[in-house]
C-alpha cells in the first residue's frame, strides 16, 4: 500500500521559489504539448521514446522533457483506455454477428463520450534521477531536505537543496513504512510517498495430523474429543 505525506515550501526563500515556479511553468507547457500530441495519435502501450519527447522544443532539459512526456502519456492513456477497450469489444461483437450486443454497448459509449484532458494545474512527478531526500543532519529549524537536480531551463543546469519540516503525519508514515525515492513537486509543497511495511507473522507454528482413530491431533498434544455417542466429529 502506498501512502503520501506533504511538506510545505513556505520556508523556501524568494529566489528558490522563483526557480521552482519557472520550472513548473515550463513543465506545464511541455505537458500541454505532449497531451495534444498523444491525444491525436494511436494509443500505445509502451513508454515514450526519445524521438517523441525531444519533439518538444521548449527550454526544459532532455530528462525533464522525458518525465513530462511520460506523465502526459499516462494522463492520456488513463482517459482513453476504457473507451478504446469498449470500441474493440463493439467491433468484435459486430464481427461475431452479435449486432444487438454491439448496439447496446455502443449506446453506453455514446452516453459517456471522452474529451481531451485539460491541464489547469500541473505537478511534476520526479523520480530518483531528479531528487535525493536527506534526513541525516537535522538543524534547529529543519529536519528534512530535498535536493532537486535538472531544474534549469534554457540550457542552464540548476541544482537546488530545499529545506523542509516534517510533520506528525510524515513521521507516522516513516515509522511504519519505507520512504520511496520519488516525489511530487507542486507550487506549494512537496509530496512524499511511503510503502507500508508488511508486519512479520507472529505466533507459534502448529502441526496437525489427520488419523483414523482421531479426526486430528496437533503437535502440542491436543486431540478432537469424543462425544456421548463415541464420535470424534
Amino acid at each position: 500500500m502506498i501512502r503520501s505525506a506533504s511538506a510545505s515550501l513556505k520556508f523556501v526563500n524568494t529566489g528558490k521559489k522563483a526557480i521552482l515556479h519557472n520550472f513548473l511553468s515550463e513543465y506545464k507547457k511541455a505537458m500541454v504539448f505532449y497531451v495534444d500530441k498523444f491525444w491525436n495519435s494511436p494509443l500505445k502501450k509502451n513508454f515514450v521514446n526519445k524521438e517523441e519527447y525531444l519533439s518538444y522544443s521548449g527550454e526544459l532539459s532532455a530528462s525533464a522533457k522525458q518525465k513530462a512526456a511520460n506523465q502526459a502519456w499516462a494522463t492520456v492513456r488513463s482517459v482513453r483506455v476504457k473507451s478504446d477497450r469498449r470500441a474493440y469489444v463493439i467491433a468484435k461483437k459486430k464481427e461475431d454477428g452479435d449486432l444487438l450486443g454491439a448496439a447496446r454497448l455502443q449506446a453506453v459509449q455514446d452516453k459517456n463520450p471522452i474529451s481531451k484532458p485539460v491541464l489547469k494545474t500541473v505537478n511534476a512527478e520526479l523520480d530518483y534521477h531528479f531528487t535525493k531526500v536527506h534526513m541525516d543532519k537535522p538543524t534547529k529549524g529543519f529536519d528534512l531536505w530535498v535536493t532537486i537536480y535538472r531544474l534549469g531551463v534554457g540550457g542552464k543546469r540548476k541544482t537546488m537543496k530545499i529545506p523542509l519540516r516534517r510533520n506528525k503525519h510524515f513521521n507516522k508514515l516513516l515509522a511504519n513504512g519505507q520512504l520511496r525515492p520519488s516525489v511530487c513537486l507542486t507550487g506549494k509543497e512537496i509530496i512524499f510517498y511511503f510503502e507500508k511495511t508488511a508486519k512479520p507473522a507472529t505466533g507459534k507454528v502448529l502441526g496437525v495430523d489427520v488419523g483414523s482413530n482421531k479426526t486430528f491431533s496437533t503437535s502440542d498434544g491436543q486431540q478432537t474429543p469424543t462425544d456421548n455417542h463415541g464420535w470424534t466429529m
